[in-house]
Formats: C-alpha cells, structure tokens, sequence
C-alpha cells in the first residue's frame, strides 16, 4: 500500500484546535504587552489602542506560526527529529521556529503596513530587535513542547492544574495492545534492533489513539497502555474506531517492516472499562498513575487473545458503554472466570463484518 504523507486535513486542525485556541489568546496578552513596552522603548505616547493593535498582531503572528508548524512538522519531519539526540533537535526545532516568527512578523509588516518605507524602516531598525524577540520566545514554546511530549499533553495539564493532586475515582476504558511474539522476534533481531522495531511501531500507531481522544499512560516493553474517560455511549464509540485505525495502520506499514526488519508486526489487544483511582505518585518524577481491577482485567482479557486466536478481546460489560459501528462485529466466545476475579466474564471478539477473526494484522 501507498506510504505517501498525507496532506495537512481540516481534522487535523480539528484535533489542535484546544491548543491552537489557547495559544492565540496567549499571543494576544503576548503582542499587547510587547507593543507596550516597545512603546516605552521608543518614546510613543501609551493608548488603549496600542494595546488592542499590539493583540490583534500578536494573533496574527500566532496564527501564522501554528499554520506553518503543523504544516512543516509532520510525521516525517517528526521521524527525523525522534532519530536525533535531544539537544541538537531541541535547538533545530528552535531555529525553526524562530524563522517562522521572524516571516510572521514580516508578513504582518506587509499585512498591516503596507507601505515600502515602513517596511523597509523595520528592516533596518527593527528585524534585529524582533528576531531577539522571536529567538527567545522559541526558546521558551520548544522547552514547553519538550515538557509536553516527555509527560504527555493531557498529563502535564492535570499535573500543572493539580487535577490529581489528590487521589480521585474516575470511570475510564483502558486499552492494553502488545506486539504477538515479540520474544522469538528479539531473538531474531537482537536487542537493539528489537527497541527500533518496537519505538517505530508505536510511533505508527500513536497518532491514532491521539486522534480518537486517548491518553497513552506507557510504553512497557512491547506493550503500549492507554485509556479514554467514559462518558456517552457514542463518545465511547471512539475506542473502537482508535482499535480500527490502529490494525488498518499496521496493516498499511507491514511490507515496510519486512523490508527493514525480515519481520511483521502483529498485536493481541484487550479491552476493559471500569472504575479506577486516580493520583499523583513520585517525588522527583511526579506522574499520574492509574490503579484498579479494570487494568488486571484489560490485561486478562489481552492474555486470552492467544488462545482463542483473536486480535482484540473486550467483555459484555464493556461493549454496553459503546454504540458498535455497522462494520466492527462482537462476537460471543464464551464466558470464564479470569485470573484474579471471582465472578464469570462474558468474552466478546471484536472483528469486522466478515468475522472475529478478520481483523487485518491478526497472524495469531
């Protein structure tokens, strides 16, 4: 199948749209106060109109900025710096970033004041002291984009708000997917090679729990754990279409790790939905953990793909808090009493319409 990049979409803007929003109200209380202070620095007279001027330009900088960001830095771009040692790819993102500032201040120039001489003026007065400006501000998105990624967005947020400060109970669907022999793999592979495999993989398929609302808690070895808030039966459908997305992206990049590695990926992935606490935990490295018998109970339910040789595994309970959708099918595989529980579990295979077994990467 075609591995070509696909072209920036509207529900890629969409799924930044959050981020997008805080960041030109940010811009906007940004520009006003540097218009200020620039006011003071080259003697104007201080008005409540520099101050508006000075956030409707700020807005438009950041707007062009966002634009030329997700345009710029996609997955292939994001491949190469993920190859990178953190520092030189922090300070190439930087760069970048930086010039983007500096051809969106141009552009505003040119947009706002469209007179030759004013822009000219800028150039010769002014170019060096926004670059500065826009050098240092870089600096500072990219050291915040860095804490982001090492945490996650929706982590670093709850721990920056103290959502979890302390422990609460949430109702949450977890989804625990692992790579379908893995140890004869590293055998094959070696260790080195085997955590290349293992890290491209999960960077394939990252952008899909991501796009459908997920929260990726960890990567244990070859497993990736993440989960999604419960809330309406339809908003709960996202889940399904997450484990969808995923299955059809492997699929779409098997003959590219054939290429490279002489092996395909496969994945087991079981599915549960239930209460658990939520906190913070760690002193040093503070991060939100999640603790409860719905996690033993993904687990379990991954553990029974094998025998059963299915892909994705769930329960009764789990599909109830869903809308299935026409072309995802549940299948009934019996109930039994999973390691650790007392009660019996209704197992359900999910599939497509031609069966449990037809998801695409099954190769169980």
């Amino acid at each position: 199948m075609s591995t070509m990049q696909k072209p920036f979409s509207p529900e890629s803007l969409k799924q930044h749209l959050p981020t997008l929003v805080f960041i030109l109200i940010f811009a906007g209380v940004a520009g006003a106060f540097y218009g200020y202070i620039m006011a003071q620095i080259v003697g104007r007279n201080y008005s409540g109109l520099l101050l508006v001027w000075g956030a409707f330009r700020g807005v438009f900088v950041a707007l062009v900025v966002s634009l030329l960001e997700l345009t710029v830095h996609r997955k292939r771009v994001q491949r190469t710096f993920r190859s990178m040692a953190f520092v030189p790819a922090f300070l190439l993102r930087s760069v970048i970033t930086s010039w983007h500032l500096v051809l969106a201040l141009a552009l505003s120039h040119v947009v706002f004041s469209p007179e030759w001489a004013t822009f000219e003026n800028w150039m010769q007065r002014g170019f060096m002291r926004d670059f500065v400006f826009a050098s240092g501000t870089a600096l500072m998105i990219q050291l915040t984009l860095q804490a982001r990624r090492l945490v996650g967005g929706r982590t670093l947020r709850h721990l920056l708000m103290g959502r979890y400060s302390r422990p609460v109970n949430e109702k949450r669907i977890f989804v625990l997917a692992d790579i379908v022999g893995f140890t004869a793999m590293a055998d094959k592979l070696g260790d080195q090679r085997s955590l290349e495999f293992v890290t491209s993989l999960f960077l394939d398929i990252d952008p899909a729990i991501h796009r459908n609302g997920g929260t990726v808690h960890n990567y244990v070895g070859d497993e990736v754990v993440a989960s999604w808030r419960v809330r309406s039966k339809a908003e709960n459908t996202r889940v399904l279409r997450c484990l969808y997305d995923i299955f059809e992206k492997v699929e779409d990049v098997r003959a590219q790790y054939l290429e490279k590695f002489g092996v395909a990926p496969n994945l087991r992935i079981g599915m549960a939905a239930g209460p658990v606490a939520v906190g913070e935990c760690g002193g040093e490295k503070r991060q939100v953990v999640y603790i409860g018998d719905t996690i033993n109970t993904a687990k379990r339910l991954q553990d029974a793909c094998k025998p059963y040789g299915v892909g994705v595994m769930t329960d009764a309970d789990t599909l109830a808090h869903m809308d299935l959708p026409d072309d995802i099918t549940a299948t009934e595989m019996g109930r039994t009493t999973l390691r650790g529980r007392e009660t019996e579990t209704l197992m359900m295979a999910l599939g497509t319409n031609a069966g449990p077994y037809s998801l695409p990467a099954l190769g169980n």
